[in-house]
């Protein structure tokens, strides 16, 4: 299982969003070509509305952002989603040279199945 924003089930389900970035401390949660439920409530069966199947994982500083990957997150401009991720993470206002020196884990993906109608 993999948890989203539910501001971000449309994008997934349009095939706007086809990667997320997690902080895990404690390693990366995901295998290559496995399939997760997607869901946007840990506790809640009937959050559920994909299943996705990962197609790439690796880490990486968040400075190491592209326009191509804001774009794949959902969002418009690096900036939009730096905003979101630091807002996400209760992570506050981070001056660049904090982002730096965040790893998080890149997780591409592809929906496999739409459990939402």
């Amino acid at each position: 299982m993999i948890l989203f924003k539910e501001k971000h089930v449309a994008p997934i389900l349009n095939g706007e969003k086809t990667q997320t970035r997690r902080l895990w401390p404690h390693g990366c949660r995901v295998k290559l070509n496995s399939i997760h439920i997607a869901k946007t409530a840990m506790m809640d069966p009937m959050s559920a509305f994909a299943r996705i199947q990962i197609s790439d994982v690796f880490q990486e500083s968040l400075l190491d952002i592209t326009i191509d990957d804001a774009t794949a997150e959902g969002y418009p401009t690096i900036q939009s989603y730096l905003d979101t991720f630091a807002t996400i993470n209760r992570l506050g206002q981070i001056p660049t040279r904090e982002i730096r020196k965040i790893r998080v884990w890149v997780v591409k993906f592809e929906v496999v199945e739409c459990m939402r109608f």
